[in-house]
């Protein structure tokens, strides 16, 4: 599992990334006092770091109800008295039941709540307008995206990926999962003669190479390479109608590609 990851910067706010399980991230927004996780899968390695860091958990923030998000609330509840936030059903421990457009304060740092769902149903996003952060769970990762899982459904996913895809260029994505490597591997089949595509797997073949996290990454720079923001692009429509074998329309391409990288 990866150990080292950038950490981000903005006024007195951190953030940094937990590793979890095999390929899981927790993210972790302190201000050197106060610490909020968004995620938290397994306790003892966010009790860990608070320790290191001398820092005080103030709440958590649940994307999403799978068991790799989840499984460490009970145990950090036993050790802090903090709010936790999620989707209704997300968590029987959920203290506050939020939905699209709510506002979370997380000291100084304004969160919006967007409801998300696709990946599964009560899947939501939290965004900070100041500094352009999306915390987006499963719903969109680097040079890829979340998969269709029980309660999901794939038209509300390509418009949960749609809005993330629209918001500014600089935005910062915290995404939870370490799949870029492979994610890029498709983007690849995708679009074979995109340069960016191909600097990008060598640039995170040596990050991983050198026990570095691929995460977080920026939106504009995903819109080079993640073929679930680019159904605009000729190459990308013209492989999916090449793979596909007929001419597709606009409504049907994120659904290919989606069952394309499904069989890949």
């Amino acid at each position: 599992m990866l150990l080292k990851s950038q950490p981000v910067f903005h006024k007195n706010f951190t953030v940094l990334a937990i590793p979890l399980f095999s390929d899981n991230y927790a993210w972790l927004i302190h201000n050197n006092t106060q610490a909020w996780i968004v995620d938290p899968g397994d306790a003892e390695p966010i009790s860990s770091i608070l320790a290191k860091l001398n820092l005080r958990l103030a709440g958590m923030l649940i994307t999403h109800s799978h068991w790799d998000h989840v499984n460490g609330i009970d145990d950090l509840l036993a050790q802090y008295t903090v709010p936790v936030y999620g989707y209704k059903g997300v968590h029987p421990k959920v203290t506050h039941t939020i939905q699209e457009g709510d506002q979370i304060s997380l000291d100084d740092l304004e969160i919006t709540v967007w409801h998300t769902p696709g990946h599964l149903a009560d899947h939501v996003t939290y965004y900070a307008d100041e500094p352009q952060w999306a915390f987006c769970g499963d719903t969109l990762f680097s040079a890829g995206c979340g998969r269709i899982k029980q309660t999901g459904n794939m038209a509300e996913l390509e418009t949960s990926i749609k809005r993330i895809g629209a918001l500014p260029p600089s935005t910062t994505l915290f995404c939870s999962h370490e799949y870029t490597l492979n994610n890029l591997a498709f983007a690849q089949k995708v679009e074979p003669d995109n340069n960016a595509i191909t600097e990008q797997a060598k640039h995170i073949q040596y990050q991983l190479a050198n026990g570095f996290a691929s995460l977080p990454c920026v939106l504009k720079d995903e819109q080079q390479y993640n073929p679930f923001l680019r159904l605009n692009q000729e190459s990308v429509q013209s492989s999916l109608n090449l793979h596909t074998g007929k001419c597709l329309a606009a409504t049907e391409r994120f659904e290919a590609l989606r069952k394309w990288k499904d069989v890949s």
